[in-house]
């Protein structure tokens, strides 16, 4: 079911991306230069990559508008790639991720619309020469960068004491919990809804895998850890998405949030992945295996991650689940975890551990959970089905379940009539769904 529910969101982040370069490409080749613009500011160009260099340093500093002169009969074209005919379809083919694919920090990705030529005016001192109006758009603006930046370092702040894993495994957990799901619009998209700041801030509208790897490569930026953006080439036939690369130690992993893979190995990953690290990273080292199997020792207070879930170690013998990496409709919660060989009784379900999980229909809880949390379950609004493996609970806050379907099952297996009904007692104080239903498993 996970493998069918993320290669679905693959999917539909594909087609987002397409529709969205189609935009961009619309605008960067409209037709119509200006004539008119002030060209007392200009670097003179001899070759294509003098003219992607001046653009980097200007992307670099956010800037919008960029004038370069050139003679394009003399213009050096340094690539003999389809697409890379004259100085125009060179500029812009270069920067579009979807053709060339590449390796990106947050800033290089933060470009929505461009560069663009919009301007061309003949230099009259030597006709021969033409300067050029390049204008950049940035899915984020100065401010909105600032306010993205304030946001990632809250989130940053929670762990900042804690390993570089931690801190990854922290935030792909605040993600799942408050990142909308991604929708479609028939009124069009914004700027900014590939940026980090319409990730933090926005309604989920034209989100998609560029959304996720911007938020996720920021936030890594911000916090001191090695790690990239590997977007792949439509034109080179590579898969058109984006994802997150990082190092842990001395070995890479990727991170896809779209697909809800948390740093994994390349024995996890399909021969699409594996065709874009090697087309694009071929020098980096990967490890072969997921991280959760190279832990060697965890100590309590750690995040670790066991069959796809996050579990907080709470002592030498216990652990609690604080989240999921992606939204999927079934999570199943074991009686217990095991790092390295060493077995962690998992005792209980945290505070909003899985709120506002849009996707979730089913949930099998372990008979060893004593205690659920304050909105563990809060405004799963599809939750249909809770499987209850035990009759141990001792505790369920009064939100643990609130905001759930109102016709949700609730299966508990008792060893007694007396302790199903002092689950179900329990359980009617927290559950908000009126027409709920509680049976009995022998």
């Amino acid at each position: 079911m996970k493998k069918v529910i993320t290669r679905f969101a693959q999917f539909l982040c594909i087609v987002s991306m397409l529709f969205l370069i189609d935009i961009v490409r619309v605008k960067a080749y409209s037709g119509g230069y200006e004539t008119t613009f002030d060209t007392s500011r200009y670097i003179d160009v001899h070759s294509t990559q003098e003219v992607v260099s001046a653009l980097l340093d200007a992307r670099s500093k956010l800037q919008e508008i960029v004038v370069i002169r050139a003679n394009p009969n003399q213009v050096k074209i340094e690539s003999d790639r389809p697409g890379f005919s004259d100085l125009d379809s060179s500029i812009y083919n270069f920067f579009n991720y979807s053709y060339v694919g590449g390796v990106y920090n947050s800033w290089d990705y933060s470009v929505y619309s461009g560069p663009s030529c919009s301007g061309k005016i003949q230099d009259p001192m030597n006709p021969s020469y033409y300067y050029y109006k390049i204008d950049f758009e940035y899915c984020d603006n100065t401010a909105e960068l600032a306010l993205a930046d304030s946001k990632l370092r809250g989130i940053l702040s929670k762990v900042q004491s804690k390993s570089d894993v931690e801190k990854i495994i922290y935030l792909f957990n605040w993600m799942n919990q408050n990142v909308p799901e991604e929708k479609e619009s028939d009124a069009g998209y914004e700027r900014n809804c590939n940026g980090i700041y319409g990730c933090l801030f926005g309604d989920g509208t034209g989100y998609c895998c560029s959304t996720y790897a911007s938020t996720i490569q920021r936030y890594c930026e911000l916090a001191g850890i090695n790690a990239y953006i590997v977007a792949g080439s439509d034109v080179a036939d590579e898969m058109c998405h984006a994802f997150n690369i990082m190092q842990i130690g001395k070995k890479w992993y990727v991170t896809d949030y779209t697909t809800g893979d948390l740093l994994v190995g390349t024995n996890s990953l399909n021969k699409e992945y594996i065709k874009i690290l090697k087309n694009h990273v071929p020098s980096l080292s990967f490890s072969k295996t997921d991280y959760e199997k190279t832990i060697k020792k965890v100590k309590v207070g750690d995040f670790v991650i066991s069959h796809m879930n996050i579990y907080r170690i709470t002592s030498k013998k216990t652990a609690e689940l604080i989240g999921v990496p992606r939204s999927y409709m079934q999570v199943v919660i074991p009686d217990c975890i095991t790092i390295k060989g060493k077995s962690y009784i998992v005792t209980r379900i945290d505070n909003e551990a899985l709120f506002n999980d849009n996707a979730l229909r089913k949930v099998t809880i372990g008979k060893s959970v004593t205690t659920i949390g304050e909105n563990a379950f809060g405004n799963c609004y599809k939750l249909c089905n809770v499987i209850f493996e035990g009759d141990s609970v001792k505790t369920i806050h009064k939100t643990a379940f609130k905001g759930i379907k109102d016709s949700a099952k609730f299966t508990i297996k008792a060893s007694s009539a007396s302790k199903f009904g002092s689950v179900v007692k329990k359980l009617k104080k927290a559950v908000t769904a009126g027409n709920a239903i509680y049976k009995r498993k022998k």
